[in-house]
């Protein structure tokens, strides 16, 4: 027998009873589904609609888009905050600085991964690292190796471009002017994605996690644009629906599960909770929803540590990380839910880890991983200040005597809450001092202007390292 084999045989012998099942369910699943989605692929509207317990794709659409959302997507009027009696408030720059991104969008130039602005020419290959030029093959995303060391290229580049996150300025942009351009710029750009990238048959199918985020963004998309009349074409209605639709039924079906999760699964479960909470009508929606959110009130008490740290071993993570437990939990919120106190504990501590990190000059120090990764970013702040996830957590939870209102805050905050709630804060600067997080072997020494963080905490991942870097005792 093939040694290789018997080692992999004994491995998995090892692992919990729970998990074997797992991983056996997850390696029959793929191969059975390579001839189920072709056929759920050509769902029909009634199908689609029989499903989602609706009888008409009009009603269906109109009775989505009343329903409450986590994020602002309509009738914002930025120029209001430029009244606030705070002079680092510049309403003028932040207005600018979203129509440059969204200038570049509208042009096809992109800035992803540190890539500098690149122009992706008239017709976007969304499968090509175009870093590189190297392309992944449309197949069956079983069939698709996106690890391959010997050549120069980068999954990440497609994944991120097919995030497409870089359109959210198009979108704040129509939310701010409600110039038609913008509606069918995006409208165009997701029947572009949709035809090029089949349902489960190409590389930006490989990873459930990037299933899951696209999720966010296309339902923040709907609600921005589904007044507009670039998105009333009932084709493109029904398209659009029935591929968000089939995202959060992938995501269910293969969810990154191991004996220790990670940001892959909890990023699986606020795809769940996203498409339950959107969809809202069917059985299916429900239990995204219950499932989703489930996995991510279990996940916050493993990955998250008592003192509120994410416990992958960095910051650029744990930013991303409170981002995926914390959106899910205003969208509840918005939708009439309560959240335990534990969880909502938990989210309070991850925010005052934060806040203690934040240097003088307000920005995280970088220990460990990063990869810029972001949730449903809005604000215009340098991609290293995380101060506005802490004063989000803090106004969620009516801690407003620790906001602080200024140009890398209210740029995200203004997409979350309305005009009267941020301008009836009294602004008041918090100084933080020396702190420890003995448990999870961080340390802070600082003052107005000296700052020192010393990483004494172990590889990460439950002592599997992931995301940590080999640097114990180093500083910043």
């Amino acid at each position: 027998m093939n040694k290789i084999l018997i080692r992999r045989i004994i491995k998995a012998l090892k692992m919990p009873k729970k998990i074997l099942l797992i991983r056996l369910i997850s390696i029959i699943h793929p191969r059975i589904d390579r001839y189920l989605i072709p056929l759920r692929y050509k769902m029909s509207e009634n199908q689609l609609l029989r499903e989602l317990k609706s009888n008409s794709l009009d009603k269906l659409w109109i009775n989505l888009s009343q329903m409450e959302y986590p994020a602002i997507s309509d009738n914002l009027d930025l120029n209001r905050f430029s009244k606030l009696n705070n002079k680092e408030l510049n309403v003028d720059n932040l207005i600018k600085s979203i129509s440059s991104k969204t200038e570049n969008a509208l042009n096809h130039k992109v800035d992803l991964l540190g890539s500098g602005l690149t122009y992706l020419g008239d017709k976007i290959d969304w499968s090509k690292d175009f870093k590189t030029g190297i392309k992944w093959e449309n197949k069956y995303f079983l069939d698709i190796n996106y690890s391959t060391p010997n050549n120069p290229s980068d999954v990440k580049v497609p994944w991120e471009l097919s995030r497409m996150q870089w359109l959210i300025p198009v979108g704040q942009m129509y939310v701010i002017t409600k110039k038609e351009i913008y509606a069918e710029k995006v409208k165009n750009l997701l029947i572009d994605w949709i035809k090029d990238n089949p349902y489960g048959n190409s590389v930006n199918w490989t990873c459930t996690m990037e299933v899951a985020l696209r999720i966010v963004t296309w339902t923040w998309f709907f609600m921005v644009f589904n007044k507009s009349i670039a998105w009333s074409d009932k084709k493109f209605r029904f398209i659009f629906l029935k591929t968000l639709y089939l995202h959060v039924e992938f995501t269910e079906k293969y969810i990154e599960t191991s004996d220790i999760n990670g940001n892959h699964f909890t990023a699986d479960a606020a795809g769940l909770v996203f498409g339950g909470l959107f969809f809202t009508y069917g059985k299916a929606a429900k239990r995204w929803h219950d499932r989703g959110w489930k996995m991510l009130e279990e996940e916050i008490s493993k990955q998250i540590t008592i003192e509120g740290i994410d416990f992958e071993g960095s910051i650029p993570y744990h930013r991303l990380v409170t981002e995926l437990f914390l959106l899910p939990a205003i969208y509840r919120i918005k939708r009439g839910y309560k959240l335990s106190m534990e969880f909502s504990n938990k989210l309070i501590k991850m925010a005052n880890y934060i806040s203690h990190y934040s240097k003088p000059n307000r920005l995280a120090p970088v220990i460990g991983d990063a990869d810029d990764a972001r949730t449903l970013p809005f604000g215009e702040q340098p991609i290293n200040n995380h101060l506005y996830l802490a004063s989000l957590i803090y106004l969620t939870f009516n801690m407003n005597h620790k906001i602080e209102i200024r140009n890398d805050t209210y740029g995200e905050l203004a997409w979350y809450f309305d005009y009267k709630i941020l301008t009836s804060i009294n602004v008041k600067e918090t100084i933080y001092s020396s702190t420890s997080f003995p448990i999870s072997g961080y340390y802070i020494m600082r003052n107005n202007n000296d700052y020192v963080f010393i990483d004494c905490a172990n590889v990460g991942h439950s002592g599997r390292g992931g995301h940590g870097h080999n640097d114990c005792l180093s500083f910043e």
